[in-house]
């Protein structure tokens, strides 16, 4: 019996494949641009952004989860917007360094919560879910070694992997609405 690939399993490996053949130059490279003070102040942000929007999940997880697909167009936008500036006008990393970060804290933030209501549609019995995060495990360790293996052997300009980075966010927010909108007709036809 042939076994069904599961979408979000792919997905995972996909961004990873992109963020791990493209973050050891974008971030090498952002290290290189800022001091110990923009590091502390955005670990103090993503913290913080955690503590508010994982509680606000816990709380309203139903309501803010109707906003799962705006959420990605938003993180599309920003993203955009920041590739467009970096491009056109002034590769400043330490913009977008710190651009990065409180879009992750705000936005990126209510996706990884998106994608835990996700997985407790998608896999309902203990088992499947169990099994689901093994699988997503095994497939971004993989992607992480072939990334990084691509990683070691390209040597592109930093401008390039924003620009392969940027792309890898664009797929990943196209295909975790695929997997919402799947989810959603699931749950309303009782499957």
């Amino acid at each position: 019996m042939k076994k069904k690939i599961d979408l979000m399993v792919t997905t995972q490996f996909i961004i990873t494949l992109f963020y791990s053949a493209t973050n050891p130059y974008i971030f090498m490279n952002i290290m290189k641009n800022i001091t110990n003070e923009y590091l502390a102040a955005a670990q103090i942000i993503s913290c913080t952004s955690i503590v508010i929007f994982s509680t606000l999940w816990n709380k309203k997880s139903e309501k803010l989860f109707r906003f799962y697909p705006l959420f990605t167009i938003i993180e599309t936008i920003l993203y955009t917007a920041l590739l467009i500036y970096m491009l056109l006008f002034k590769l400043d990393l330490r913009l977008y360094y710190i651009a990065d970060c409180l879009i992750c804290a705000i936005v990126t933030r209510q996706l990884y919560c998106g994608c835990i209501k996700l997985k407790t549609l998608r896999y309902k019995k203990e088992k499947e879910r169990e099994q689901y995060d093994n699988t997503k495990n095994i497939a971004v360790a993989l992607a992480t070694l072939i990334g990084s293996g691509i990683a070691v052997i390209l040597k592109l300009p930093i401008e390039l992997m924003i620009v392969i980075s940027f792309i890898g966010t664009v797929i990943d927010n196209g295909l975790y609405l695929i997997i919402y909108y799947k989810a959603l007709n699931q749950k309303s036809i009782g499957g």
